[in-house]
């Protein structure tokens, strides 16, 4: 079963969504472990993540000469700001790109830190309950590509574009009511203004 045709299904955004999801976009899911406590020791997760947040499992899926991905397994309270603060450490400490995606078993949080620096814009996008089209277009921004410069490239611009595919939906959706308002009203118009018109009593 693809993303497209999982859309506004009741959905777990667990490892097993994410292993499927993410061999559909392209990424070889050839899982690598990475030890939390040596990362925690190199200083790539704070020490204290907040809001009860804990780290239980590393899955790196993607490393290459400027990006790295990382399936991130926690338990606690999982929140954008948490992780935002991990993909800002991770990048200045390892000096990669992050994409990092976050799940406590329901549901994800995905972080990037596009461009030059750590502390620049920080894009994050969460998942809930369902998956949504705008949902599938922004996982779909995140399609694989094997040329790393290239990848690089698009990282930097289109993934995780939320604004953007939020923008064009509500467009559309503006679009279709004005045309469904239209044609209502031609329809009804004309019979609102009849039953409008006054009654007419034969005098005797």
């Amino acid at each position: 079963m693809g993303l497209r045709d999982r859309i506004m299904e009741e959905t777990r955004f667990d490892l097993d969504f994410w292993l499927k999801a993410l061999s559909e976009l392209g990424y070889d899911m050839r899982l690598e472990e990475l030890d939390v406590g040596a990362l925690v020791e190199k200083k790539v997760f704070p020490r204290s993540l907040g809001d009860n947040l804990r780290v239980e499992g590393v899955r790196r899926f993607l490393s290459t000469d400027y990006v790295e991905g990382a399936l991130i397994l926690v338990s606690g309270s999982l929140t954008k700001s948490s992780a935002t603060r991990v993909a800002r450490s991770w990048k200045r400490m390892r000096l990669l790109r992050p994409l990092l995606i976050f799940s406590d078993g329901e549901q994800s949080v995905i972080t990037t830190v596009p461009g030059p620096g750590s502390e620049g814009e920080a894009r994050v996008f969460n998942l809930s309950e369902r998956l949504y089209h705008t949902d599938v277009e922004v996982l779909e921004s995140m399609r694989f590509d094997p040329d790393p410069e290239r990848y690089k490239e698009r990282y930097d611009r289109e993934f995780l574009p939320y604004e953007k595919v939020r923008n064009e939906f509500f467009r559309g959706y503006r679009e279709l009511y004005a045309r469904s308002r239209k044609r209502f009203d031609q329809f009804f118009a004309p019979r609102v203004s009849r039953l409008k018109a006054p009654l007419m009593l034969n005098a005797s």
